[in-house]
């Protein structure tokens, strides 16, 4: 899909393009339809598709009369130190953003709903979608979710984009304004990109940065920096707090969206949808009914034998991996790869719910120490043997609705090329299992 309208407001204006991955390039493609004249680069790339685009090395483009850096979120903004590009936009006064902000510019009349925190945001961004379609609300979603936002539909006035934003994104905004803004909630991440926590939760905090009494924001406040901000928001816009268990409405159980933090996922979802219309609560949990989650978030794959397989690749670290390991008991845990700083210790409170552990990947010695008297492990080099392995024992210990879980609390890039990899040779797994 390319829209020659998504980006309509640039039409005649001369915009740099920095860096071509997936919303880099859509940015290239949308602007070049919409008219504006643009200067591109990418140090990796040889070539670009838009032969239209001035392809040249960004020391030469005309900042002198640039109107805006659509900037990679990728490329460094200010911690260990600015890109030199960041130091040259700045040095002339050049707006530095991302494609949101084109988006925004190019259809202030739509309805803009938003979703950030550190754990969570795709899933609750994609039920706020599917809420969305359910309901019959015209909408679209993208941002750090499935589609490049140059690749949505035009939607203007009763449109709502439900966007995805990560904090690469958030620093990039400058005027965008979100009708409703979600935080689900902020834990240590991207320290890297921001310096220490108070860069990562300021970035966080950008999404409210335009809000008025007009907006709403929906902050989960179980979270203590959630909890501060919620604070500081309650006289510059309609804050609703949300905290599973207190004034919220009864969710009722979903299997596809296990666990408490999905609890303040559904809790959040509903509560943005009620800013978007006069909606009953049996009206959307009905809509929730239908969601079948995310793909490699708690996915459930299938059960087999009375062994049930969830697939919980994304979980790249031990706090996804909390949220996983706290909805489930008899947890046959399949966990490994390349280890996060702390690697798995800070799980130790919820060893009760594992039965045993299977270990691949780099940090199999290293998790073996954290587990050693306290779990039943398994060293098994890789996820074949780890799957093997866990079903294996899962069948045979006949023990009531068992788990076979894998939530690797790790990065995937020693055995695979991405999470997304990683969790699809684990459904293939189970595939193969169903069909003998």
């Amino acid at each position: 899909m390319n829209n020659s309208q998504i980006f309509s407001a640039y039409c005649g204006k001369k915009i740099g393009v920095f860096g071509l991955g997936k919303s880099g390039l859509s940015a290239l493609k949308a602007l070049t339809s919409a008219g504006a004249e643009i200067y591109v680069w990418d140090d990796s790339v040889v070539d670009v598709p838009e032969k239209k685009a001035h392809f040249e090395p960004w020391e030469n483009w005309p900042w002198e009369t640039l109107d805006a850096l659509v900037l990679s979120p990728g490329v460094p903004l200010t911690y260990p130190q600015p890109h030199d590009i960041v130091t040259k936009a700045k040095a002339h006064h050049c707006p530095i953003i991302c494609d949101i902000e084109l988006l925004y510019h190019s259809h202030p009349d739509a309805t803009y709903v938003a979703v950030t925190g550190t754990n969570g945001k795709s899933t609750t961004t994609a039920l706020i979608a599917h809420i969305c379609k359910e309901l019959g609300i015209q909408h679209a979603m993208g941002g750090n979710i499935g589609i490049a936002v140059g690749d949505l539909p035009v939607l203007d006035k009763g449109g709502v984009y439900v966007l995805e934003l990560s904090s690469y994104q958030l620093d990039l905004l400058d005027q965008t304004k979100f009708d409703v803004a979600v935080l689900l909630n902020i834990t240590a991440d991207h320290i890297d990109r921001h310096g220490d926590m108070v860069g990562y939760v300021a970035a966080k905090k950008r999404i409210f940065k335009h809000q008025s009494l007009q907006d709403t924001a929906i902050i989960c406040v179980e979270n203590s920096y959630c909890a501060d901000i919620y604070e500081d928001m309650k006289n510059r816009a309609h804050v609703v707090p949300v905290s599973v268990g207190s004034d919220n409405v009864s969710i009722g159980n979903f299997p596809r969206l296990a666990g408490r933090h999905n609890q303040q996922n559904i809790a959040c979802a509903m509560a943005a949808i009620k800013i978007l219309g006069n909606y009953s609560d049996e009206e959307i949990i009905k809509a929730i009914a239908s969601f079948e989650g995310l793909a490699h978030r708690l996915q459930l794959i299938n059960k087999i034998n009375g062994v049930t397989y969830v697939n919980d690749s994304k979980a790249t670290n031990d706090v996804a991996t909390w949220q996983a390991l706290n909805a489930y008991e008899n947890i046959y845990w399949i966990v490994g790869g390349v280890a996060k700083e702390g690697g798995i210790t800070s799980l130790e409170p919820l060893f009760k719910n594992i039965k045993h552990a299977f270990l691949l990947g780099q940090a199999e010695d290293e998790f073996a120490a954290s587990l050693d008297g306290k779990v039943p492990y398994t060293k098994c080099g890789n996820l074949d043997n780890a799957f093997k392995q866990a079903s294996q024992s899962a069948q045979k210990d006949k023990i009531k609705s068992p788990i076979v879980l894998l939530s690797p609390a790790c990065a995937s890039f020693d055995q695979f090329k991405n999470f997304e990899q990683r969790g699809q040779a684990f459904i293939d797994m189970v595939s193969k299992l169903h069909g003998n």
